[in-house]
C-alpha cells in the first residue's frame, strides 16, 4: 500500500516499556508513561524485558513518521493484575489522545471491568488492536466484540498478507512463525508469538487512515486486500428452555427412570404436579408412588395414560414413549399430542420426535412445544477453535455405569449448596433438567438427537460452560450418563467417547465417582486412572446408592450392612472417602467438596 504522510498519527501501545538507546527507536516521536502503584506518571519507561520494544520497533519501522504513547505495566515478567490493566486503560481513555491502541497482552478471565473499559476508547472512535493468547485459547481483550482481535495463519505467509474473518472473535488474522525485532542493548532477536503478529496489524492500520483518513472503512480496505475472507453467520442456538412462569400445574407422563425424578424432586419444582400418567402394562397404575425422599408433596395416585383429564394441568411433561409404542402397536406420542394441541395443553418433550410437525399448529392455538434436545448450528464454532477458560470451580458426578443415581446425586448436592448460601450453576445432560431450572442443558443420554460430534461437543461443551461462568457463580456443577471406561470390548456402542468428550468439554476441578456395591475395586481404580489422566482434575470421593441395577428393567435396594461393609472395603483398597447416596450422606459429602475446594 502506497503511504501518504498527509495526515498525523498516534499509536498507544501498553506493553513492557522501549529501549530508546536502540538504532530502529533513536529518531522515534514516543512518550512514556509508567505504572507506579495505583498510578500512571510520566517516565523513563525504560524496557528490561525486551516485548515492549520489539513492538514498537516493527510499528515504527514500517510507519517511521508518526507519533507513539508508550504505557509501562510490565517491569520484571510479562505478568499484571486485570485491575491494573484496567486502570491503564482508563487513563488512557481519560487522557490520551489517539487513533490507535496497541495491546499485544490479555488475559484469559473475563472481566465486566476490562470490556467497559474497552468500550468507552472504542466509543472516542479509537481502534483497539489485541492479539490473542499464543496456546491457543480465548484471551481478552482480544475476543470482545469492540475489540479486533489478532490470530496467526499458516496462510500468511508475508508480513503484509492477512485473513479477514467475519463474525467470530477472531477478526483478523496474520503471518505467524518467526519473525527478526529489536530487542535490548541495540540487538535484535528472533522470536515467535502472536504479539509481534498483531503488530504488523496495527501498522497496516496506521498506513490505511494515512491514505484514505483517520475516518476510514479499515476493516473494508483490510478485506478488499485480504488474501482470504471468512465469513461465519451471527450464531444460531436454540437456548436452554426457560420456564419463565410458563408452567403452574404439569402432568408426567409416562412414570419411568427418566421421568421419576420429577416425582422425587417435586419440591424443588417451580410448578406442582398434578397428575401421573402411565400404561396398566407397566404395574403401577392404581398405586401411589413412594417418592425418593420426604419432599412434603402429597403425590397423585398413578392412573392409566388412556384417560388423561386434559382439563386439570396446564403442560404435559412428556417423557420418551417409544417403548409404549411398541408394546401397543400405536403411536403413543402422536395421540397425546393431538389431544394437548386440542385441548390448549403445552408440551414439554423429552426428545424431538415430531415436535417440527406440531411447533406451528400450537403456536397457532396460543400454547408451545418444546424439546430437551438442543440443535446447534456450525455458525456457533466461530471461534477457530479456540476455547473458554472457566474461572469458576467445577464439581463433576461421574460413574462406573448406567442407572447409579448419578442425576438424584447432582439434585441432592444442588440442594444442599443452595441451603448453605452458594450460588449454584449447573450444566444438565437429562432431559428433565430446564424442569429443574438448571443453567444450561446437553441432553446426550437415551433417545438424545445431538447434532454434534467429535470436537464440535468439547467445543459447544466449552461454550455452554462459559456462558454459566459469566453468571458469576460459586461453583459449576455437572453430570456425566453412564460409565467411562470399556468394561467389554465386544462392540463400538462399548466404547464411552462421549463420556471422554463430556470430560474434556467441562474439565471439573473435582470429581465424585458413583459405584455400584457390585464393583470390583480394580475396575474403579482404572475409572480413576482414567478420568484423571485425560483432565486435570481429582477424584476425591466415591459415592454409593441404595439402589443398584438387578436387571435391564429393575432395580434393587441394598442393606445399609451391604452398603457399610462396601464403604469400608472400598476406602481401604481405593484410598478415597465413601459416601452414601441418601441421609446425611450428602451433606458430608457437600462438606467434603467445600473443604477440597478451598484447599483444606
Amino acid at each position: 500500500m502506497e503511504t501518504v504522510l498527509g495526515e498525523d498519527i498516534t499509536v498507544c501501545i501498553v506493553d513492557s516499556g522501549y529501549d530508546g538507546r536502540h538504532p530502529l527507536l533513536k529518531e522515534t516521536n514516543i512518550v512514556g508513561y509508567e505504572l507506579k502503584g495505583s498510578d500512571i506518571v510520566l517516565g523513563e519507561c525504560k524496557d528490561v524485558i525486551g516485548h515492549g520494544t520489539a513492538v514498537l520497533g516493527i510499528i515504527s519501522k514500517l510507519c517511521p513518521k508518526i507519533r507513539f504513547i508508550m504505557i509501562k505495566i510490565f517491569h520484571e515478567t510479562l505478568e499484571v493484575e486485570i485491575k491494573q490493566l484496567v486502570l491503564a486503560l482508563s487513563f488512557i481513555h481519560n487522557n490520551i489522545d489517539c487513533q490507535i491502541l496497541h495491546l499485544s497482552l490479555g488475559s484469559r478471565f473475563y472481566s465486566d471491568d476490562l470490556y467497559d473499559v474497552c468500550k468507552k476508547i472504542t466509543d472516542k472512535n479509537i481502534k483497539i488492536v489485541a492479539a490473542f493468547d499464543n496456546f491457543g485459547g480465548i484471551s481478552y481483550p482480544a475476543a470482545f466484540d469492540n475489540v479486533i482481535g489478532v490470530d496467526v495463519s499458516l496462510n500468511c505467509k508475508k508480513n503484509d498478507e492477512f485473513i479477514r474473518i467475519k463474525g467470530s472473535p477472531v477478526n483478523i488474522a496474520a503471518k505467524g512463525g518467526l519473525h527478526r525485532v529489536a530487542w535490548l542493548d541495540a540487538k535484535y532477536m528472533i522470536c515467535e508469538g502472536i504479539s509481534y503478529s498483531a503488530a504488523y496489524v496495527t501498522a497496516y492500520f496506521v498506513k490505511c487512515m494515512q491514505q484514505y483518513g483517520r475516518d476510514c472503512n479499515i476493516m473494508g480496505i483490510l478485506e478488499e486486500h485480504a488474501i482470504k475472507t471468512y465469513c461465519f453467520d451471527e450464531q444460531e442456538r436454540e437456548d436452554c428452555f426457560q420456564l419463565n412462569g410458563s408452567v403452574n400445574s404439569a402432568a408426567v407422563c409416562p412414570l419411568n427412570k427418566e421421568t421419576m425424578s420429577l416425582v422425587n424432586f417435586a419440591d424443588m419444582l417451580p410448578f406442582e404436579v398434578v397428575k401421573i400418567y402411565d400404561s396398566k402394562y407397566g404395574g403401577k397404575v392404581g398405586s401411589r408412588y413412594a417418592a425418593f425422599r420426604d419432599n412434603g408433596k402429597n403425590m397423585p395416585t398413578i392412573e392409566n395414560f388412556e384417560n388423561i383429564d386434559y382439563s386439570v394441568f396446564d403442560t404435559m411433561i412428556l417423557g420418551h414413549v417409544s417403548e409404549m409404542s411398541n408394546l401397543l402397536n400405536r403411536d403413543v406420542k402422536k395421540e397425546i399430542l393431538d389431544q394437548c394441541l386440542a385441548n390448549k395443553v403445552n408440551v414439554y418433550c423429552f426428545d424431538s420426535y415430531l415436535i417440527e410437525d406440531y411447533r406451528a399448529k400450537f403456536f397457532e392455538r396460543g400454547c408451545w412445544i418444546v424439546s430437551a434436545d438442543v440443535k446447534v448450528h456450525s455458525s456457533n464454532f466461530n471461534k477457530q477453535g479456540k476455547l473458554y477458560f472457566i474461572q469458576s470451580p467445577v464439581v463433576g458426578i461421574f460413574g462406573t455405569g448406567q442407572r447409579q443415581g448419578k442425576f438424584t446425586l447432582q439434585l441432592l448436592l444442588r440442594k444442599w449448596f443452595q441451603d448453605e448460601g452458594y450460588h449454584v450453576g449447573q450444566l444438565g445432560t437429562e432431559p428433565q433438567s430446564a424442569l429443574f431450572q438448571m443453567d444450561e442443558i446437553f441432553p446426550f443420554g437415551y433417545e438424545a438427537q445431538m447434532n454434534l460430534y467429535g470436537e464440535q461437543r468439547i467445543e459447544y461443551l466449552n461454550y455452554l460452560m462459559h456462558r454459566i461462568d459469566r453468571k458469576s457463580v460459586d461453583l459449576i456443577m455437572v453430570g456425566c450418563q453412564s460409565g467411562f471406561v470399556p468394561a467389554n470390548y465386544y462392540h463400538v456402542r462399548q466404547y464411552p467417547v462421549h463420556q471422554m468428550e463430556f470430560l474434556l468439554g467441562t474439565l471439573p476441578d473435582v470429581i465424585v465417582l458413583c459405584v455400584n456395591v457390585f464393583d470390583e475395586s480394580d475396575y474403579i481404580k482404572r475409572t480413576i486412572c482414567a478420568i484423571e489422566s485425560l483432565a486435570d482434575c481429582r477424584v476425591i470421593a466415591l459415592a454409593l446408592s441404595k439402589a443398584v441395577p438387578d436387571s435391564f428393567f429393575r432395580k434393587r435396594i441394598v442393606t445399609d450392612d451391604e452398603i457399610e461393609e462396601c464403604s469400608v472395603r472400598l476406602q481401604a483398597e481405593i484410598g478415597v472417602p465413601v459416601f452414601k447416596i441418601s441421609g446425611d450422606g450428602v451433606s458430608k459429602l457437600g462438606e467434603e467438596i467445600v473443604n477440597y475446594l478451598n484447599g483444606d
